[in-house]
């Protein structure tokens, strides 16, 4: 329920291209702290949100009394006295319209003297964070730079997936990743490990098998290639002393050639 803004704000930030949005989002941000922070927006805000409701119930007031009024009226042009009924309306009413007046009048603050939103650091956060977008798209797909950038800007396609952005509105990939196998046994005999891989995708699966100790040294890495619905087993030899070693097998993405 909390999320719910931040996930609209996602999905509106979305229309806009891919280069801009995560410094657009950024400079939301800033704008939404500068707003409660250097603004003081939420209490104004609540305030004339107090005012707000004391004038809908004013007017509500007056539309249920209409009916009434229009009555009363005609019976006074016929010499008649008003109702019980509509005199126990009346005080009723005259008491919700004071109760009303009086709730506005303890909301009632000065004008608010408005500063100046900081539009300047906004547009350079948007600026700063487009540029490295625009480098990336134009460097070779086998460059590290933009191996690096892509794997950096997976990150706001990992924010836009939790926002439930549609696939097709999804900021595109800076490098089109195969997908990586996923891991379907482990086993081990002596100093031979073999990692049996599984590809669930509709096309061949590409990622680097990487062997760590429980320290997190690294003991092998290579890349390894699964067609589509089929498994594979990776075997790898252990030296004598890494053998009897707590061992973890990870498998990442591998750079597409």
């Amino acid at each position: 329920m909390l999320t719910a803004p931040l996930r609209w704000l996602i999905n509106l930030i979305a229309l806009l291209p891919d280069a801009m949005r995560p410094g657009a989002f950024f400079a939301v941000l800033l704008l939404i702290v500068w707003f409660v922070a250097i603004q003081r927006g939420l209490p104004n805000l609540w305030h004339a949100t107090c005012r707000g409701g004391a004038r809908v119930v004013d007017l509500t007031i007056g539309i249920v009394l209409l009916p009434e009024y229009l009555m009363t009226t005609a019976r006074q042009r016929r010499g008649q006295s008003p109702g019980e009924a509509v005199l126990a309306i009346s005080g009723v009413a005259d008491r919700a319209l004071d109760g009303a007046a009086g709730f506005y009048e303890h909301h009632q603050r000065d004008r608010i003297q408005w500063k100046h939103p900081p539009w300047l650091p906004c547009l350079v956060i948007v600026v700063v964070c487009a540029i490295p977008w625009i480098v990336m798209d134009r460097l070779p797909v086998s460059s590290e730079a933009r191996v690096q950038l892509a794997k950096a800007f997976d990150h706001w396609r990992d924010v836009e997936a939790w926002a439930d952005v549609d696939p097709s509105r999804r900021a595109a990939p800076g490098i089109s990743w195969p997908p990586p196998p996923v891991t379907a046994s482990i086993r081990q005999h002596g100093r031979v490990l073999g990692v049996t891989l599984l590809c669930r995708a509709n096309e061949r699966c590409v990622g680097r098998i990487i062997l760590r100790t429980s320290s997190g040294k690294r003991l092998h890495s290579r890349v390894v290639k699964v067609k589509a619905g089929s498994f594979a087993t990776v075997h790898m030899h252990l030296s004598a002393g890494q053998s009897h070693q707590r061992t973890t097998v990870r498998i990442a993405r591998a750079q597409p050639e």
